[in-house]
């Protein structure tokens, strides 16, 4: 029997749908897989194309890492509670950029839940006129553990907390991420992004026509 994209996401955190409606519109083909939320201050659907830093507003990845590697995030981190899935569609791929995925239970084994749970983070700007406290690690119920990670837009609000994010980044700087490559119109990843940070590859000279489009998810079919 065939799992459902909410089992496969499930298992390992991530799920890889090739030739996925692809003559469909993205927000037509992404809504199949379960409810799409509308994100306040942004489209329902993004459409992520490369940009130079100069391009690009500074509150945005390429604002600040252009066509250099994107490092590993999850989105919308400075949100109280982000957004549970996302999804990313190819529209025009590339075999040369990918896209990268880590496993955050490996983060919580190496860091420990007990540490990251006492580690307090803020926007690095204020959101919503506020910087509230957050926690890198939180367990939402019996079956449901909650990472944020983002070293370019939340910022540790102590000390004790500044040396966890410390061990954060020397963790994942020198982590091994899976790489998957969206080629072909239709290609949809699906992520979990309480449990799996991503990151992109630097963009290769001939992949500046490159677009995904993103959606985000509350709930998966």
């Amino acid at each position: 029997m065939t799992k459902s994209v909410a089992d496969q996401v499930n298992d390992q955190g991530f799920v890889l749908i090739q030739n996925h409606f692809p003559d469909e519109s993205s927000l037509s083909a992404m809504s199949r897989l379960g409810t799409l939320v509308q994100v306040q201050g942004l489209a329902q659907m993004q459409q992520l194309r490369p940009r130079l830093k100069k391009e690009a507003s500074p509150n945005i990845y390429s604002g600040n890492y252009g066509y250099g590697r994107f490092p590993l995030h999850t989105d919308l981190a400075h949100w109280c509670i982000p957004p549970r899935y996302l999804a990313l569609r190819c529209i025009s791929g590339t075999v040369d950029v990918a896209t990268y995925l880590f496993d955050g239970n490996e983060v919580i084994t190496a860091i420990g839940k007990t540490q990251l749970r006492r580690t307090l983070v803020q926007p690095r700007r204020p959101f919503a006129h506020n910087r509230p406290l957050l926690r890198l690690y939180d367990q939402r119920d019996q079956d449901t553990q909650f990472l944020r990670w983002d070293q370019l837009f939340i910022t540790p609000a102590t000390t004790t907390s500044a040396n966890t994010f410390a061990a954060m980044l020397n963790y994942l700087d020198l982590a091994k991420p899976f790489e998957i490559v969206l080629q072909h119109p239709g290609d949809t990843l699906v992520i979990d992004n309480w449990r799996i940070l991503h990151g992109r590859s630097p963009i290769s000279p001939g992949s500046k026509n490159r677009q995904i489009d993103r959606v985000y998810i509350r709930t998966l079919q």
